[in-house]
């Protein structure tokens, strides 16, 4: 899929910090990661000028897809056999739901930027 992944999730640091204050030298808890489905939200809405509803609707189908995932998953460490069809499946249901809720010019942006990115890939990196 031609959507930029935003998964990458930083280090806040080796160290807690100490509060401010003398009288308090409790450290201060470390922010949670970031999701990588909002960020997700957040990449595809500044790449394609999602509105609220599109964001909306794009949160549901990644919780969708990341239930499938899991459904598939449980399913792999039960020890069930897992077909690769499911998981193929699983992702175009996804890209069929996502390019309905798309405008016809996002969607040409979508596709524009997904070819770049193909063509990126296959150049190693190098666009």
């Amino acid at each position: 899929m031609g959507l930029r992944q935003a998964v990458a999730l930083t280090l806040s640091g080796a160290l807690l910090l100490a509060s401010g204050c003398a009288s308090d030298s409790k450290p201060k808890a470390r922010p949670a990661p970031p999701d990588p489905a909002e960020q997700t939200v957040a990449a595809v809405t500044e790449l394609l000028k999602l509105d609220a509803a599109q964001q909306q609707k794009l949160r549901q189908l990644l919780k969708e897809l990341a239930d499938r995932y899991d459904a598939i998953q449980a399913e792999w460490a039960a020890g069930k056999k897992v077909q690769p069809a499911d998981l193929k499946a699983s992702q175009a249901k996804f890209e069929n739901d996502f390019a309905a809720m798309l405008t016809p010019e996002q969607m040409r942006r979508f596709r524009e930027e997904r070819i770049r990115l193909t063509i990126q890939a296959k150049l190693g990196g190098h666009s």
